[in-house]
């Protein structure tokens, strides 16, 4: 589990309730977090207020970390969201050693948005360990040189997602732990709909709640390992940070003058995106 953590809300959802809308269908809430066995980090990403005040639809975008060790039961709780398609954002080395274990019957899609190395590995968890500990680099530099970096890579990736999305169909993306480009793309697919930077600030950080108990399986995992003095230097800006988040944001504001114009460069159909996704 603590391999998750290297790469790697603020609405409460309240099951089956319904509250007038302005459709002739009433809006319907449910719980954020989907609450699987085989995955933490599972969440839904309705009810946000977006655009003019409507808000995110439950039941339509999903995020999440990976999903190799879906259980029988976790299989049958995902078919209940009726996911038309699933974007996976590793890379293939990941997606190897990890194959999404989901109903056959959903669309998969692979765009990731951290390429691999020449070597065809990514960087692998013990060697950026051993990196930290040695004082190569601390964790944060490689967090904000991650987050800061809108390459090639990344714009293709979120192009093709939101290429994907503009189709309307209930989408789950992921990555190894649904922290990072899960939360990249989670904050672009909000922003989007008009959803306010702290709110998306706000559901990036919830991955401390869901991964609290991978956090401490990896902090006993390097203490046992390594040594207090390396499990201070490796924890030290692990982790969701909000400056990492707003990196991502200030940077891509930076480059383009601002996000929406980001988006507009990307071909990013806001219009259809809001029709979809948010209440009517």
């Amino acid at each position: 589990m603590y391999k998750k953590i290297i790469f790697s809300l603020m609405v409460s959802g309240i099951c089956a309730v319904n509250l007038t809308a302005q459709t002739s269908e009433p809006y319907k809430i449910y719980d954020t977090h989907v609450k699987l066995q085989g995955e933490e980090n599972f969440r839904d990403l309705g009810g946000f207020e977006g655009a003019e005040g409507k808000r995110v639809l439950y039941r339509k975008l999903f995020r999440s970390g990976d999903l190799s060790a879906l259980t029988e039961a976790d299989q049958n709780i995902i078919k209940d969201l009726n996911l038309e398609q699933v974007i996976d954002l590793r890379t293939a080395k990941e997606i190897e050693d990890k194959p999404d274990n989901i109903p056959a019957d959903i669309n998969r899609y692979f765009y990731p948005l951290m390429a691999n190395d020449p070597s065809g590995k990514t960087t692998n968890a013990e060697s950026f360990i051993a990196d930290v500990i040695s004082g190569k680099y601390e964790v944060s530099e490689k967090m904000t040189e991650f987050y800061g970096t809108i390459d090639t890579q990344k714009i293709t990736g979120f192009e093709t997602i939101f290429n994907l999305l503009e189709s309307g169909k209930t989408t789950l993306w992921h990555c190894q732990a649904g922290q990072d480009r899960a939360g990249m793309t989670a904050a672009l697919v909000l922003w989007s709909l008009g959803v306010d930077r702290e709110a998306i600030v706000n559901d990036y950080l919830a991955t401390h709640k869901y991964l609290s108990a991978s956090y401490k399986q990896y902090e006993s995992y390097i203490k046992t390992k390594y040594g207090e003095e390396a499990l201070k230097k490796l924890m030290k800006n692990s982790g969701p940070r909000a400056a990492y988040i707003n990196t991502f944001l200030d940077s891509i504001e930076k480059e383009y003058g601002s996000v929406d114009a980001f988006l507009n460069a990307i071909h990013v159909d806001v219009d259809a995106m809001r029709a979809n996704y948010l209440e009517r």
